[in-house]
């Protein structure tokens, strides 16, 4: 067989071009690269319209309006933030256009319960398909919100943290998860009433004690205790740690999928 040389043409047709190249030049390259470039490729793409003027920021438009993939659109929608022009500040100003399939998650405060000796924060209650297929009308309610407002719940309809509340949506699970996160750390800080919440059965406090390095537990009798002692130092990493090990998350991830045409601001 003859050996390849270096004078030798290139069959085309084999492998698709490099990111970094265009079969074309300048935009029209670039516009011919996104139409055949994967997902990632794309948003990758996207990073060097912008520098063909006007022209990059159509395409840039463009793709938020009519990419199939969310996340490329978000990258668009990321990049049009950074031009000071006023096509791209209208393109971006309803947010980015969520469609119907597109996958997104929702950051939710955790339901809470009260029975009068304890709250309880209740996984149940973050199953939000459960509660919305419950026939309410049956216990006298319209829906599950009115029976959480109502004057003759368990307590008053004082207390409106009954009902697991979205506070934003995102379109990555790792930023949804951080969100979570400092939601959970901020609501543990912030938690002032009276009444105790309700431990988990295989809760150690010694055991969690020893694996945290807390290094004095003959004082904590109770978990309120310790509570009551990170909270007073301003150790509120800690404090959240223990809360999510002995009793539950304040805030939760939800996978959700878009049912009709909205719009999201990141």
């Amino acid at each position: 067989m003859k050996e390849p040389q270096a004078t030798d043409g290139i069959l085309g047709g084999q492998t698709p071009p490099p990111i970094n190249s265009a079969t074309l030049g300048g935009i029209e390259g670039l516009q011919q690269q996104m139409t055949i470039a994967p997902p990632e490729q794309r948003s990758q793409l996207l990073s060097t319209a912008l520098n063909y003027g006007e022209a990059g920021v159509d395409l840039v438009i463009a793709t938020l309006n009519n990419d199939p993939i969310l996340t490329v659109r978000a990258t668009a929608y990321q990049s049009l933030q950074s031009v000071d022009s006023e096509k791209a500040k209208a393109a971006i100003a309803n947010g980015i256009l969520l469609n119907p399939g597109d996958q997104v998650y929702g950051v939710y405060k955790s339901a809470i319960q009260f029975n009068d000796e304890f709250f309880r924060l209740n996984p149940e209650l973050q199953d939000l398909d459960f509660m919305n297929e419950t026939n309410w009308e049956e216990f006298g309610y319209a829906d599950y919100e009115s029976f959480c407002t109502s004057e003759d719940n368990y307590n008053g309809g004082e207390i409106d943290s009954y009902i697991p509340k979205r506070v934003a949506h995102y379109i990555s699970r790792e930023e949804a998860e951080a969100a979570a996160e400092q939601l959970h750390q901020k609501l543990v800080s912030e938690w002032d009433y009276t009444g105790d919440f309700e431990e988990r059965a295989d809760f150690d406090l010694n055991e969690w004690c020893q694996a945290n390095q807390v290094s004095s537990i003959s004082g904590y009798g109770y978990l309120y205790d310790l509570k009551v002692e990170l909270k007073g130092e301003g150790n509120y990493k800690l404090l959240a740690k223990l809360w999510r090990d002995a009793i539950g998350d304040f805030a939760f991830v939800r996978e959700e999928t878009v049912s009709e045409p909205q719009y999201l601001k990141l």
